[in-house]
């Protein structure tokens, strides 16, 4: 099919509008240029389109023309190929006349200097708005990325600054701590005293720090120096800990204590960890605590963790007597299993020794008198025993019983029941059934 373009020349660089540009599924577009010179009559441009594809263009004697071609950028996004620009532009005279000889393609119009390629075969439409789309929407990718990072990166710088103004915090308090500390040990030092605590003013449930001029103590010349005491009087929380040297202006020795929320007062002596003490002249040390308990609330305090301390002591005396009665319980359920062990032991080994004899003495029958049916049985089985009433006291009796036991009638009355008149014996012969026969000496 051939297509005459208009006259007039397509501006350079021109790219064609979104409309529809269609490839044939696995085609490769790979343009070969070639530049036409005066000299020659016709010259072509082959623009492969497949491997057993071809198409020819062809042009008059005074034609120039220049196809620039821009690389097409082929995207696959998850297995689909998009075609992301293609751009030709064709500079030519007036009067060109444009042929494409493929049976898969087919050259629908020109279209402002340019030419639109379809796929016969429908197989799908390749848009560029939807290229542009795509192309679009990685663009917000990568401003959504851009801004991501950006966010983490402001987000550890702001850590940082946090971090580092929290630790030049602590370092002016710290070195504001120092100055004041300094600033009592000189006080302190004019003074004459050798005890002192920090903050000055101590309160309940806080850390403190004691210090103690060591050269003004009767621990002068000792090497260490531990610091021993409590709470309230002595009452509360005994403390014994070790003090070190300091970097302050003379000799001192401080250690760090806590303050319980029940303290009202703190009472200590310092020593050597051996026998040399400083008791502030036999007056202890004291240290006064604001904001606390008084002396009467700790004892009242006293009274009630006293109070507590006794239902616990109650509590587990009470479960370590519950323990040893159970305890007690078990031993004398063993004890009576094992008395009842005994005792078995005792009773079979008498009757091993009996059995003999029982069985020596044992009847199954007297003749003419009662026999049982059948003649063989065993443990458990169940007999009928006749009897013949004629042959007894009871031979004009209306009704006949049976009360029998075993071994001896050990067990008591263990067998009742009640005989009937046997028709198929005839003569005066009656019978019971039903009883359950043990391998053992049957009583009648």
């Amino acid at each position: 099919m051939s297509v005459t373009r208009p006259k007039g020349t397509a501006a350079k660089g021109f790219v064609p509008s979104k409309r529809n540009a269609r490839l044939k599924k696995g085609d490769s577009l790979t343009p070969v240029v070639s530049e036409v010179s005066g000299g020659d009559k016709k010259q072509a441009v082959d623009v492969n389109i497949d491997d057993d594809k071809e198409v020819g263009v062809e042009f008059s004697e005074d034609e120039r023309f220049e196809v620039i071609d821009r690389t097409d950028e082929i995207v696959g996004d998850v297995g689909e190929l998009l075609l992301l620009d293609e751009t030709v532009d064709v500079i030519e005279s007036s009067q060109a006349n444009i042929s494409i000889t493929d049976e898969d393609l087919e050259v629908l119009e020109p279209y402002n200097g340019g030419v639109e390629i379809v796929e016969d075969s429908g197989e799908g439409l390749l848009d560029h708005a939807e290229i542009d789309d795509n192309i679009r929407d990685t663009d917000t990718l990568g401003e959504i990325t851009e801004e991501a990072v950006e966010e983490s990166s402001i987000a550890a710088d702001d850590r940082i600054k946090e971090e580092a103004s929290r630790l030049l915090k602590l370092e002016l308090e710290e070195n504001q701590r120092q100055q004041e500390i300094e600033r009592i040990v000189e006080e302190k030092l004019s003074q004459g005293t050798k005890v002192f605590s920090y903050p000055p003013v101590v309160k309940p449930d806080q850390d403190i720090e004691v210090f103690l001029n060591k050269s003004l103590s009767a621990l002068s010349d000792e090497p260490h120096v531990v610091i021993m005491g409590a709470f309230n009087d002595w009452k509360w929380k005994s403390f014994s800990v070790r003090l070190n040297k300091t970097r302050l202006n003379g000799d001192w020795w401080s250690c760090q204590l806590y303050v319980p929320r029940e303290a009202y007062q703190v009472d200590f002596v310092f020593f050597n960890g051996e026998n040399v003490y400083d008791n502030n002249d036999q007056k202890d040390f004291r240290i006064p605590i604001e904001g606390g308990m008084d002396a009467l609330a700790f004892e009242d305090f006293l009274l009630e963790e006293k109070r507590k301390e006794l239902e616990e002591l109650a509590r587990l005396q009470s479960e370590r007597e519950r323990l040893a009665e159970e305890q007690r319980r078990i031993e004398a359920d063993r004890a009576a299993k094992e008395e009842d062990r005994s005792r078995a032991r005792v009773e079979v080994q008498r009757m091993r020794e009996t059995l003999p004899q029982l069985l020596k003495n044992a009847v199954k029958s007297i003749d003419n008198v009662w026999y049982i049916e059948p003649s063989e049985f065993k443990d458990n089985d169940l007999i009928r025993l006749y009897y013949n009433r004629s042959s007894g006291p009871l031979a004009h009796a209306n009704e006949i019983w049976i009360h029998g036991g075993h071994n001896n009638w050990k067990y008591g009355l263990s067998i009742v029941e009640r005989f009937i008149k046997s028709v198929l014996k005839g003569d005066d012969w009656w019978y019971a059934d039903g009883m359950l026969f043990y391998i053992s000496m049957l009583c009648l």
